[in-house]
């Protein structure tokens, strides 16, 4: 978050992670490959400045087969 304190003025400060299994929707089949209704891997972050303003929302999808999550967060 060095670009969001640089650009913006706000000290990160944490950010919060959650993982789930969700079944694929019609685009996503298409996307990647598999079956309507297949898991696929969500993330969904929520990163908080110091004063815990919301600074970064996102969510992300992957083919989970194969894939490997790592997260380190300082």
């Amino acid at each position: 978050y060095v670009l969001v304190e640089r650009y913006y003025g706000r000290a990160g400060g944490r950010a919060e992670e959650r993982l789930v299994a969700d079944p694929a929707t019609t685009a996503e089949a298409n996307f990647f490959g598999v079956n309507e209704g297949a898991p696929i891997l969500v993330v969904r972050r929520r990163a908080l400045d110091l004063a815990g303003a919301v600074v970064e929302r996102r969510v992300s999808r992957y083919h989970a087969p194969g894939y490997h999550y790592e997260s380190v967060l300082s």
